[in-house]
């Protein structure tokens, strides 16, 4: 079949579906419908894959179960004598799956609906330990009540806002499961609706961006404030006190910010498959999903118990930023390993 030969050849130079549209001058959901049988290249199309693969138009066309080369050496560089091929290892190829655009508008109002909740519960699992922190402070300096009254009454109020925060995300996240294969197909759109939904995220695409910059603002003006207040009123007590609740909502604030304008923003990167949503990303998301769930639960564990045991919840938040680049940069790691090393093959010029 024709969808066969496209994948077999275009696998045999190594090429993702992305690398073949590029050379053929077309989408890549193009040839992903190619590819999986809906539909089929037009005639110029099919003739601009004979000169590029090096095989006959009769093969491509009928039944031929083996190339017949053309005149002319098969991927033969007449600008170069000698090149680099970087060869990547065969990877099962991901099941397709056709989206309409009654299943992408259902999963965009979804998403703006999940999205404030998700952002929401963030915040609150970041302003936790707040009442914990200040009635702690307090009783250190014989205010209000006993040691040990402010310590109960602020773990208390932490587990109240974890819950709250936990039941947001259990039932938000059981809404979004059933579009979980956007995450772990091929997505095809039809024509129309890809161009749309491009044009919407592009017109969006700069306010996004903004707001993710305030968001980000926010978070470095929280840690600038512990700062400049420990530099300023180091003998003052209270101002330290008062300057750490200020701290975490800052960084609740931004924070806020930030999911709630990336879970929109990821949604258009989901459907259109762009960023860390292309087809090779996902392979290696499915891959890894695994090795990820046991990482972020020993970072919440870590997070926990240092926490719990140094009372100094204002320095261990640091251990998420930590962990997400250490997450980000063995995820980078494993990725490369699962190219081979380069490997330079000769083209003469005009040799068949």
């Amino acid at each position: 079949m024709l969808s066969e030969k496209i994948i077999n050849l275009r696998k045999s130079r190594g090429w993702s579906q992305e690398e073949l549209a590029e050379r053929l001058d077309v989408s890549r959901q193009s040839v992903s419908k190619w590819e999986s049988g809906i539909s089929n290249p037009e005639l110029d199309k099919i003739v601009a894959m004979s000169t590029l693969f090096g095989v006959s138009t009769d093969y491509l066309l009928k039944d031929a179960s083996h190339p017949e080369p053309e005149t002319a050496e098969p991927f033969a560089d007449t600008d170069r004598e000698e090149e680099e091929v970087e060869e990547i290892i065969e990877e099962e190829p991901l099941p397709t799956r056709e989206v309409s655009a009654a299943e992408a508008d259902e999963y965009l109002t979804a998403i703006k609906k999940a999205g404030p909740r998700i952002a929401l519960g963030v915040l609150l699992c970041i302003l936790s330990p707040v009442t914990l922190i200040l009635l702690g402070g307090f009783a250190d300096m014989g205010m209000l009540m006993g040691e040990n009254v402010a310590a109960a009454c602020g773990f208390l109020m932490l587990f109240v806002f974890v819950g709250a925060a936990i039941a947001i995300f259990i039932p938000t996240g059981m809404s979004l499961s059933k579009y979980e294969y956007l995450e772990k197909n091929a997505i095809v759109l039809p024509e129309s609706l890809e161009k749309t939904l491009r044009e919407d995220y592009e017109a969006n695409n700069k306010k996004e961006l903004l707001r993710i910059t305030a968001g980000i603002l926010c978070c470095v003006f929280a840690g600038l404030s512990v700062v400049f207040t420990t530099c300023l009123f180091v003998d003052n007590e209270p101002a330290l006190l008062i300057c750490l609740p200020v701290m975490f909502l800052f960084a609740a604030v931004g924070v806020y910010i930030i999911v709630r304008t990336c879970y929109l923003r990821g949604a258009y990167q989901r459907l259109l498959q762009l960023e860390e949503y292309t087809e090779r990303h996902k392979t290696n998301t499915a891959r890894f999903e695994l090795i990820a769930d046991v990482y972020w639960m020993i970072v919440l564990a870590l997070y926990l118990g240092v926490s719990f045991l140094t009372h100094r919840w204002d320095i261990t938040w640091i251990i998420w930023p930590i962990g997400g680049v250490l997450s980000s940069v063995a995820g980078t790691l494993l990725g490369k390993k699962r190219k081979i090393k380069i490997i330079k093959v000769s083209a003469k010029k005009n040799q068949k």
